[in-house]
């Protein structure tokens, strides 16, 4: 039998409470399934933590949990010292550096029903619901354990029998020595981050021609930004401007002309072929090109060719009080691609014998190649 069942109605019928009641339930649980199955959870809106005279506070806003419970703080909400102490999450061996998770959680609490009302003379049912939330506080690292995800049928949280689902909102540091908190951020560190709702999609498409992105609700100078659009045609990854224009560093057109203001980097494309030049001394090894990896070669993925030039240079003789010649010794690359350079200098002017011959280390010029095996 489907368990979801919608409530209809008819003329002259005769209304029940479970009836009407019906009716909000399941339209409520619609609307947790689009949240929880189209969503992802997270921090919707505010929520942002602080410190103000001792005491911690948490910031008006809203947040949807996993089982698609919309969570709202419409004036904030404000947590003690004594309050954080009640729940026992600091240990003596935790440091003053610690940042402990601070959560939000959707809690439904029935209103008490007014004595005066002639409805109730005959029950003590209530007829309002406050959707209420709750601050609570963690271990370091509670923040990142996942709970398994709800049924697709399941209800939303915080009604009774129904576990909360907590969504951590930011961090707090506690002193053990004062007993208070000594700071309050939504986001202390690259760890240390609050959830935020995002969306599950496999097609997102702008109306107005033009599609952007960015990593931050506020346009911040210098952070990241990407740009999808069609008049004229192109695709750009830059840096946001304070205008909130886009500073590109990759540009790509409807050519397929690719325009960037660094250097490419990466794995090269089978069939590639990429050399480089430079001067290398005795015993130091050949780099590889930009974009080849010695795991490419190990796995003989690319091939290697490496090419050495001798350059004599009179600067290099042994003195400037005689006249030398010099002629190439060595002049090899093995296998490890370690350059071999040696230069023998014969002693032209007299007088000829001992130390008229000098074998020394030299600096050469190099071509390296590489070429991409077809897969």
């Amino acid at each position: 039998m489907n368990v979801i069942v919608r409530p209809t109605f008819y003329e002259t019928q005769i209304l029940g409470a479970a009836d009407l009641e019906a009716q909000l339930q399941y339209a409520r649980a619609a609307l947790a399934r689009h949240e929880r199955h189209q969503h992802s959870y997270g921090v919707v809106y505010g929520l942002e933590v602080s410190i103000a005279n001792e005491a911690l506070v948490v910031a008006a806003g809203m947040l949807v949990d996993g089982t698609g419970r919309q969570v709202v703080l419409p004036q904030g909400a404000i947590r003690t010292a004594e309050e954080f102490q009640n729940f026992g999450v600091v240990s003596q061996s935790d440091r003053e550096d610690t940042w402990y998770p601070v959560f939000v959680s959707g809690v439904d609490t029935p209103q008490r029903p007014s004595p005066f009302r002639r409805e109730q003379c005959n029950t003590l049912s209530t007829s309002r619901v406050d959707e209420s939330w709750e601050v609570t506080f963690g271990r370091p690292g509670m923040e990142a354990v996942e709970r398994p995800p709800p049924r697709v049928d399941s209800t939303p949280s915080g009604a009774a029998g129904v576990e909360a689902w907590p969504v951590v909102v930011g961090f707090v540091q506690w002193s053990r020595t004062d007993l208070k908190f000594k700071d309050a951020k939504t986001e202390p560190d690259a760890q240390h981050r609050p959830r935020y709702a995002g969306v599950y999609a496999d097609s997102v498409v702008a109306r107005g021609g033009s599609l952007s992105m960015r990593t931050r609700v506020a346009i911040e100078a210098g952070k990241p930004a990407m740009l999808l659009q069609d008049d004229p045609w192109q695709f750009q990854v830059g840096k946001l401007k304070p205008n909130g224009k886009i500073e590109p560093l990759l540009t790509l057109n409807d050519s397929g002309d690719l325009e960037v203001t660094g250097k490419l980097k990466g794995t090269l494309a089978g069939g590639s072929v990429v050399t480089e030049s430079g001067v290398v001394s005795d015993g130091v090894t050949i780099p590889l090109p930009a974009g080849v990896t010695q795991k490419q070669v190990d796995d003989k993925k690319v091939q290697i060719c490496v090419l050495l030039s001798p350059q004599i240079d009179q600067n290099d003789a042994p003195d400037t009080a005689n006249t030398w010649a010099g002629f190439v010794l060595e002049c090899r690359v093995d296998e490890d691609r370690q350059a071999h350079c040696r230069v023998r200098w014969l002693r032209l002017s007299t007088p000829t014998g001992a130390g008229s011959i000098v074998d020394r280390s030299a600096t050469f010029s190099y071509l390296i190649t590489a070429s991409v095996k077809q897969e």
